[in-house]
Order: C-alpha cells, then structure tokens, then sequence
C-alpha cells in the first residue's frame, strides 16, 4: 500500500523534480525494506500481528488520504 502510494506521487513529477522524485523514491525503498525485514524476522507470527497490521494500515490509509487533501 505504502509503496504505491510513492510509486504514484513520484510517477506525476516531471523531470525538473528529479531531485524529489528520487527522495520519495529513496522514501518507498525503505518502506518496502523495512516490511520485509520484519517479514524476515518472523514478524507475521509476532503475537498481535493481526490487530497491529490493522491499526498501521488503517493509519497509513488516513495519513495517505490526509497528504493527498494538502
């Protein structure tokens, strides 16, 4: 979810905002490192995985609408 919604704000740059487009790249990047290194590390069997993944999806969704208003 996260990834995309970088791949999309960097996908509308044009190329005068290159230097942005890569710091958002760089931004997705370490998202999408840091999901699977706690893939990784057995994060999925962590004891109150569900709910957790709920509560960060569900902030991300609303952090996600809140940026794309401003």
């Amino acid at each position: 979810m996260i990834g995309e919604h970088y791949k999309d704000q960097a996908d509308v740059l044009g190329d005068d905002e290159a230097e942005l487009r890569a710091t958002i790249a760089r931004f997705r990047d370490e998202e999408l490192e840091h999901r699977d290194t706690a893939i990784d590390h057995d994060g999925e069997q962590a004891a109150g995985y569900p709910v957790m993944r709920q509560i960060i999806q569900t902030g991300c969704r609303a952090a996600i609408k809140l940026a794309e208003r401003f």
